[in-house]
């Protein structure tokens, strides 16, 4: 069996990622034998964001979430994303 490459985008705040999986990118050599899968995710922007995770069919979809999740945290986290408690009291009225 072949490797089959589907994508999906992810837009997560001004960012865009990209979410590929690489289907069937290994196979063990038995009957019934295991399936692995790539999933690798990267910002479309400027930035060097990219993990790239080999994963075994049964924990695909939970490893996509959390490979999502990720992302949305390291865009939460950057310095530019981070109000400062000033900011936050001023957007409730705080003079």
């Amino acid at each position: 069996m072949s490797m089959q490459e589907m994508n999906r985008e992810l837009v997560y705040g001004r960012y865009k990622f990209n979410i590929k999986v690489e289907l069937n990118s290994r196979i063990e050599k038995t009957p019934n034998g295991k399936r692995w899968h790539n999933i690798i995710i990267n910002d479309m922007g400027v930035t060097n964001y990219y993990k790239k995770q080999e994963v075994e069919d049964s924990l695909l979809i939970k490893t996509i979430y959390d490979m999502e999740n990720d992302a949305k945290f390291w865009v939460d986290n950057r310095p530019d994303n981070i109000s400062t408690p000033d900011s936050r009291l001023s957007d409730l009225g705080f003079k």
